[in-house]
């Protein structure tokens, strides 16, 4: 194995490592400060990723596509929206999507509380 090979590997799980614990992280740390029926699902935290991402480099590619394209890059025009701005808006997404799903399990929480004491 060579040292690039190596740095290739690091510099993928250096990717991808924090995509999978963010979902756990956030899931447990959540789970101490709220009751159990109130919480949301590991469940839900790893699927607003997949599909955050998925979303996410579909609209980064076509971004990405219509950039590259209309300055004339001639017909390898499409190859920055699939390998510069499709990862970046999926790793983008990835991030944010669980975060949207937390933030808005707190306003809900929130919510229900307000409107109780309002009775």
């Amino acid at each position: 194995m060579t040292i690039q090979s190596i740095t290739s590997w690091l510099f993928v799980a250096a990717l991808v490592i924090p995509l999978i614990f963010l979902p756990i992280y956030i899931f447990i740390s959540r789970g101490k400060s709220t009751v159990r029926a109130e919480r949301s699902s590991l469940l839900a935290y790893a699927s607003s990723i997949v599909l955050g991402a998925f979303l996410g480099y579909g609209v980064g590619v076509s971004i990405g596509i219509g950039i590259g394209c209309s300055q004339g890059g001639g017909n390898l025009c499409g190859l920055v929206g699939f390998f510069m701005f499709g990862p970046l808006f999926a790793l983008a997404a990835a991030i944010l999507a669980p975060l949207i799903v937390y933030i808005s399990g707190n306003n809900t929480r929130k919510s229900e509380h307000h409107n109780e004491s309002q009775h």
